[in-house]
């Protein structure tokens, strides 16, 4: 995969402090973090003693060289927020080392690619759901509900057009138009929506 500039970058993310160490190669412990805030013993430490409840997202890109950190945390509502409380005070990205402003954001732009596939996927689970539910005879607010939840996704990702378009066709393929079109190709429906 290519990032931003030309740079060849690549997107991972771990659900657990262990795995990220691995991953991490030391880029995120004492010798090469200044703030203690951006080092993975104390996300680890933040997470074990006032987070445990819920379940650790950290996102990482990389290259052969240089990598960015996003930690992150689940909600309530199966969604993620910053890995953050009033224990640290700040929240930002981590990178591995003093890189370059070009670098930085070609990390940072694989960064949000992989955000946004994740939203892209929760959005094809969503409509799986939303397909079940609108075959039943009276599905109440989870039709709405899974509709709302597709339609902000295809709002957040409005910046990627093709991911936006994915969550519209998902949105209509979901209520109904998987069956129009299935219907139409059988030949039972010979009229359009607009009459013709």
């Amino acid at each position: 995969m290519s990032g931003a500039f030309g740079l060849p970058v690549k997107g991972e993310y771990h659900d657990n402090f262990l795995t990220a160490q691995v991953s991490a190669r030391g880029a995120l412990d004492r010798e090469k973090q200044k703030s203690l805030f951006d080092r993975l013993d104390w996300l680890d430490a933040l997470h074990r003693m006032v987070l445990k409840a819920r379940k650790p997202l950290l996102l990482r890109a990389h290259d052969a060289e240089s990598d960015v950190w996003m930690p992150l945390i689940e909600t309530a509502g199966g969604q993620y927020q910053s890995l953050a409380n009033w224990y640290n005070f700040t929240w930002r990205p981590i990178f591995g080392g003093n890189y370059d402003e070009v670098t930085r954001l070609a990390l940072l732009r694989q960064m949000a690619k992989l955000a946004a596939g994740m939203m892209l996927a929760l959005a094809v689970f969503l409509a799986w759901f939303l397909r079940e539910a609108a075959l039943e005879e009276n599905p109440g607010a989870a039709r709405f509900l899974l509709a709302l939840g597709i339609s902000v996704i295809g709002l957040l990702l409005v910046s990627w057009r093709w991911m936006f378009v994915s969550c519209l066709t998902l949105l209509l393929l979901a209520q109904g138009g998987l069956a129009t079109i299935t219907s139409s190709l059988d030949g039972a429906r010979t009229r359009s929506y607009f009459g013709v």
